[in-house]
């Protein structure tokens, strides 16, 4: 039986143990999982008993978290050879009335890859 999550749920919150709505039996999580940074506030390691579903729950954000950060780093590089790229093949031309609107759109890939990564640091 999948119980539904209690409303609140805080890690270390010992209380959780005698929940009705959890599963009978509470898995230690993992060793492995380090506190982390949630925006600007440290989330501590999940070193207490937890139900299977949140710890996992709590390793998949961790992972995903992860994978994000890579995603935004590659991102970032690729934004900028794509840059250096449409700046090479329109050097000196780039003003020109007839050209400006073909750098625009070739630029327009690298603007918008840019805007959605400063959209991501501002949360």
């Amino acid at each position: 039986m999948t119980a539904p999550l209690p409303d609140a749920v805080g890690v270390g919150d010992f209380s959780l143990m005698n929940d009705p709505y959890l599963p009978d039996v509470l898995i230690a999580a993992a060793d492995d999982l380090e506190p982390f940074m949630l925006g600007e506030v440290e989330m501590p390691s999940l070193n207490c008993a937890l139900p299977a579903y949140l710890r996992d729950t709590a390793t998949l954000i961790q992972s995903q978290a992860a994978r994000i950060a890579e995603l935004e780093a590659l991102t970032t590089n690729l934004a900028n050879e794509l840059e250096a790229e449409v700046e090479h093949r329109y050097a000196g031309i780039k003003d020109h009335p007839a050209m400006t609107p073909k750098y625009e759109r070739d630029m327009e890939t690298v603007c918008q890859a840019r805007s959605l990564l400063s959209e991501g640091e501002g949360k």
